[in-house]
């Protein structure tokens, strides 16, 4: 099984990428506000007051760890120096966010739908390095019943469900094992209650390995030995062959 070196430094937060929403599907701009999911690095739009932004609170308590971000607390960001990439791969977008002179994050959207009922998925960082899944489900999800994940014979149960007014979300670690197993198989059902009916939607797979693998660092080309010069033109001292030129540190390394 083909292992991706997967350490995602990816912020968790809303971004306008959901459409417009149908009745009884997630309030797009209102669950994008919630404190379970919000990150300032992925509010849709760069912030304008950067340094109020980023002082944001997260809901440690509640989640008991809080998300990655790409801003810094109290350090202002010039105009044009924040960017994002939004890149589709299939089932699966790719959603990388920088600021000039600091590491890129990403993290890694699907969206699936069930009759009246929307959720997200996402793959991203937590602020303590560990790569983490998250649910985003309808506000009268049940909470104690939590959410259930079956996919290439995996299936995982995680109760109860962290809920808002606006949104209910689950959480836990992704493995490098689990990234394998997600990139094999071609789609997922998710299961879950919603005002006591149970729900299952089937989220696509396809695409998410290519996005990992996408943002997974590749070792430099190596270089080749100088050839010696001719006596004629004068002996020349080697140069150091080895001296390959720096890997560029991905956003998908050091898997915890």
């Amino acid at each position: 099984m083909k292992r991706y070196a997967f350490g995602i430094a990816a912020a968790c937060g809303p971004i306008g990428l959901l459409g417009q929403a149908n009745a009884g599907d997630l309030p797009e701009q209102s669950y994008t506000k919630s404190p379970f999911i919000y990150s300032p690095a992925l509010s849709g739009s760069p912030p304008s007051v950067p340094s109020q932004a980023a002082s944001e609170p997260t809901p440690k308590a509640a989640l008991g760890f809080e998300w990655a971000s790409v801003f810094e607390q109290g350090k202002q960001v010039a105009p044009g120096d924040y960017t994002r990439t939004i890149r589709p791969f299939l089932d699966w977008t790719q959603i990388c966010d920088a600021v000039k002179g600091r590491r890129r994050l990403c993290y890694l959207e699907t969206v699936a739908r069930e009759g009246g009922s929307m959720i997200s998925w996402r793959i991203a960082l937590a602020k303590d390095g560990r790569s983490m899944a998250l649910f985003i489900l309808p506000p009268d999800s049940g909470s104690a019943e939590g959410v259930t994940v079956e996919f290439g014979g995996l299936s995982r149960l995680v109760k109860p469900l962290v809920c808002d007014k606006v949104v209910c979300v689950a959480t836990f670690p992704v493995s490098g094992p689990m990234v394998g197993l997600l990139a094999r198989e071609t789609s997922a059902r998710i299961g879950f209650e919603r005002v006591g009916q149970p729900i299952v939607v089937e989220a696509g797979l396809r695409g998410v390995g290519q996005a990992l693998a996408d943002l997974t660092p590749r070792p430099p080309s190596p270089q080749l030995k100088p050839k010696p010069k001719t006596a004629t033109t004068g002996a020349v001292p080697p140069q150091a062959a080895d001296k390959s030129a720096k890997a560029v540190h991905s956003p998908w390394e050091n898997l915890r």
